[in-house]
């Protein structure tokens, strides 16, 4: 279990019938549940205060949906922006109380709404829907590497350039048209070589993100 956030994640390792490696990412779903988000006045400040109020883990399915949206080149040329990538959606038989999932019905008929209303377009027999108290469970490749902030406290990133690195993050997802609520160090991983230096793409230290639940279209 990884133990750097708050949700229940964890690393699996898995190998092919060739023997080959691939560790996965396999972290439970945690929409229709309180938020535990703590966010100063002055950051970031241009994410609208209400916005921050009514924070909402996103269901597995649009959290899904909304990551295609920010790895794929935008045709104004904003660069298609590295993630973990998404891999499945599973969602097993067992039924539980709603207390034991943290849920409530009125939270979870948010959810439902917004499912609906992405659906309209495709036939009825086609179109999904969320069980209330049935567990989530999305899956993600593993993304080689450390996250920034145990980056910087190795040395391999000054506290300047952690700071520009988060603000950087920041203006390219509001780009693409997003904000992340919770965006931090711990979401960016960054790869050594040779154990000496960060990588680096066009002379900026290269990245990865991760950790979607809290990433929410930038309202019209």
């Amino acid at each position: 279990r990884l133990t750097r956030g708050t949700g229940a994640v964890y690393r699996v390792a898995t190998a092919d019938e060739k023997g080959r490696e691939l560790d996965l990412v396999v972290k439970f779903s945690r929409f229709a549940q309180d938020v535990p988000l703590h966010i100063t006045v002055t950051y970031p400040g241009n994410i609208p205060r209400d916005l921050v109020d009514n924070s909402r883990f996103n269901s597995p399915f649009y959290e899904f949906g909304q990551i295609k949206k920010i790895r794929q080149p935008s045709p104004n040329g904003i660069p298609r922006i590295k993630t973990g990538r998404p891999l499945a959606i599973y969602s097993p038989p067992r039924q539980y109380k709603l207390w034991q999932l943290g849920r409530t019905q009125l939270r979870f008929n948010y959810y439902a709404r917004l499912l609906e209303q992405d659906q309209q377009k495709l036939p009825w027999e086609q179109r999904l829907k969320l069980d209330m108290y049935r567990q989530y469970i999305v899956l993600f490749s593993w993304e080689k590497g450390q996250d920034a902030e145990l980056a910087f406290l190795a040395g391999y990133l000054t506290s300047d350039q952690l700071f520009e690195m988060t603000e950087s993050v920041q203006e390219l997802l509001e780009e693409k048209g997003f904000y992340v609520l919770d965006n931090k160090p711990r979401h960016y991983i960054v790869r050594t070589v040779d154990n000496e230096r960060l990588l680096t793409r066009h002379g900026k230290v290269a990245y990865s993100l991760i950790d979607f639940e809290l990433l929410i279209p930038i309202p019209n």
